[in-house]
């Protein structure tokens, strides 16, 4: 998870001068992970550095994470046979 500001200074220092747009991907909860979803208000501080930065950046829409089928979540998953045979 990349949230903090000075990640957001490295991504600047990265992206400026490019014509780039960054799309932004909350971490979808998955049991088994270290990691955990960064609040919502430092995701949009996140995306307010690099818009200081005349860096275009979407907080990408969540689909899928009430039925553990987002981006990510499907990977820790253990298939049962019945779940594979369906």
């Amino acid at each position: 998870v990349n949230d903090r500001p000075q990640d957001a200074q490295k991504l600047i220092q990265l992206l400026t001068g490019l014509l780039c747009h960054v799309n932004l991907i909350p971490l979808n909860p998955i049991a088994k992970s270290i990691f955990r979803r960064s609040k919502q208000g430092q995701i949009r501080n996140f995306v307010a550095e690099l818009m200081k930065a005349h860096i275009e950046a979407t907080i990408r829409k969540e689909r899928g994470v009430n039925l553990a089928a987002a981006c990510g979540q499907l990977q820790g998953k253990e298939w049962s046979q019945d779940e594979l045979d369906q």
